[in-house]
């Protein structure tokens, strides 16, 4: 499978490659882009995508968890990686990246700890406040809340993308919930063949 993620990519390395910062810094920010406008294709209102933004990952599940299969997104090395190696490469020459990601689709019956978690994130997630920070040309509002150090929450609220930011210091109940959703997911791919994908970026 190839598919060309839009053009966000080559925005955020136009943002970035003047910047400065380490390869890992810009490669950390590009692949939590990267998984953010992947999952956006074909994620619906019904489902949550969690972006684990150091080990560049994400996770996609159902809202309600009761028999809804969880789909795993992460390279066959870090995608943060893949990228701080060909960035430098890609903008010189003008030419996309090429990520190898692997995904996991784990039915319910394979996971079932899944579920309680999943609704103890829900849980967190519906007492977070929302801040709106921009219109979009479309009139769609992307909406963003800042809250745990190291997770990306994306979301669709009617016709609103809902993204909330790594951001706060501290360690709160929202990101605590992520944390041991994603830990006890994980786990759960061991025994599940993934799914090779290219996508160029």
């Amino acid at each position: 499978m190839k598919a060309r993620v839009g053009m966000m990519g080559v925005l955020a390395i136009a943002a970035v490659v003047s910047a400065s910062g380490q390869p890992y810094q810009r490669g950390q920010m590009l692949s939590t882009e990267f998984l953010t406008s992947l999952v956006q294709e074909r994620l619906t209102p019904w489902q949550v995508a969690v972006i684990n933004v150091p080990a560049s990952s994400a996770m996609i599940f159902e809202r309600d968890p009761s028999d809804a299969p969880v789909t795993i997104l992460s390279g066959d090395t870090f995608l943060w990686a893949q990228i701080a190696r060909q960035l430098s490469r890609s903008v010189a020459r003008n030419e996309p990246m090429h990520l190898n990601v692997k995904r996991w689709f784990i039915p319910a019956a394979a996971c079932p700890a899944a579920a309680d978690h999943i609704l103890e994130f829900l849980a967190r997630l519906a007492e977070v406040g929302k801040v709106t920070v921009g219109r979009s040309s479309d009139s769609s509002l992307e909406e963003v809340v800042v809250d745990g150090p190291a997770f990306r929450i994306v979301t669709k609220d009617r016709d609103a993308w809902v993204i909330i930011a790594p951001y706060a210091p501290s360690n709160p109940p929202l990101h605590q919930a992520a944390e041991q959703l994603m830990s006890v997911v994980s786990g759960c791919t061991t025994s599940i063949s993934p799914r090779i994908e290219h996508h160029d970026f």
